[in-house]
């Protein structure tokens, strides 16, 4: 099994008035592309070196979403 394509999104709450706001913004973001073919144990890797990385080891919630599909005809 490969994973084909991700998305992965750093959440940050915004501050105003020295008040933390309610709504949370995407403070940083990385896409695949189209196609990558990333084993799932370097997939595990590589998303817990980008949570320490970014969040500088502060607690946060971690929700994945997986959707496994037929697989269309690729275009190269």
């Amino acid at each position: 099994m490969h994973i084909d394509k991700y998305k992965i999104y750093n959440m940050h709450h915004q501050w105003k008035n020295g008040k933390k706001m309610k709504d949370q913004i995407v403070g940083q973001y990385l896409n695949s592309g189209d196609y990558c073919c990333t084993r799932p144990r370097d997939f595990i890797s590589m998303i817990t070196e980008l949570y320490h990385s970014w969040n500088l080891d502060s607690e946060k919630e971690v929700t994945i979403e997986v959707t496994f599909k037929d697989h269309e005809e690729h275009k190269y």
